[in-house]
């Protein structure tokens, strides 16, 4: 093996474990859902511990930016679970959108998590 490879084997390997190149910039909010509703047009909101009112996640009947209904069927029932069995849920959110999680824009100005899990 080259001595090049060997040193960008390392670099990389350096890079990983350090979170450099590999690295997502993105926000992790962990908290319990205290509230659920879906509005008649179908939108999904949710009141998490972490956030100061209710998050707009997505839509059960139309593409919300990027969530599709069925990504969103999902997220709701995994909403619901968490609700009534006490459990935290992770909503993992883009830096470009979202600095904190206790200041998470509100109702429909919330942007849509990445994803939604169940703990």
């Amino acid at each position: 093996m080259k001595k090049s490879s060997i040193v960008a084997i390392v670099l990389a390997t350096g890079l990983f474990f350090s979170g450099g190149a590999f690295a997502y910039d993105v926000v992790w909010c962990t908290g319990k859902i205290t509230s659920i509703f879906v509005y008649k047009n179908g939108d999904v909101y949710v009141r998490p511990t972490f956030a100061g009112d209710y998050l707009r996640v997505c839509n059960l009947n139309y593409d919300l930016n990027t969530v599709t209904p069925e990504v969103c069927t999902e997220w709701h029932k995994d909403a619901v679970t968490a609700y009534l069995t006490d459990r935290e849920v992770v909503m993992q959110y883009p830096v470009s959108t979202v600095s904190q999680c206790d200041t998470i824009p509100t109702y429909a100005n919330s942007p849509e998590p990445n994803y939604f899990l169940l703990r």
